[in-house]
Formats: structure tokens, sequence, C-alpha cells
């Protein structure tokens, strides 16, 4: 077992994470504004990413034993860094929706 580079996917992993949540949490006012949304209906929209973690460590539980730890940390990483990227390199709406 390699330690630092299993250190340096964990510190990636909780930075990617940490990204996704900061996003979120930057484009609510905004989201909130341009589609006169309440913070009742922000806290449904993106309640899912919690309870999508919380089903995700249950899940991943069982993975662990099948895949091994390495490959679904590396796959853990790899959708957090996607998941940022597309949040990052999503067009800007060209108006309101209708």
């Amino acid at each position: 077992m390699d330690k630092p580079k299993l250190f340096l996917a964990s510190c990636v992993s909780l930075v990617t994470t940490a990204m996704v949540f900061a996003i979120r949490g930057d484009i609510a006012t905004a989201m909130a504004a341009a589609f006169h949304l309440t913070n009742e209906q922000l806290g449904l929209i993106f309640s899912p990413a919690f309870w999508a973690f919380t089903i995700a460590i249950f899940i991943s539980g069982a993975l662990v034993d099948v895949l091994g730890m390495r490959r679904l940390h590396i796959l853990s990483a790899v959708g957090y860094v996607v998941g940022v990227l597309l949040v990052i390199l999503a067009p800007r709406p060209a108006g309101p929706i209708r």
C-alpha cells in the first residue's frame, strides 16, 4: 500500500467535495433570484445531494468488498471532479425559463 498516494487521493477527494458544496452555496442566492425561489424551495432542490451522500455511504460499504478501496476511491475522486467541471462549464441561461 502506497500511503503517500492514498493520502493525496484522500485530500483531492475532500477538496473536490468541499468545492461542490461551496459552489452550491455560492449559486443559491443567484438561483433564488433568477427563478423566484423561496428558501424552502432551495432546500428541496439541494437536499438530494445530502441524501445521495448518505445513501452512497451505505452502498459504497458493500462496493468496497467487491471493487476494493483503491478503485472505489479513484471512482469517487473522478466523479467529484467531473461534477465540479459540469457546474463550472454549464452554459448561462439565455433568459427566464417559462
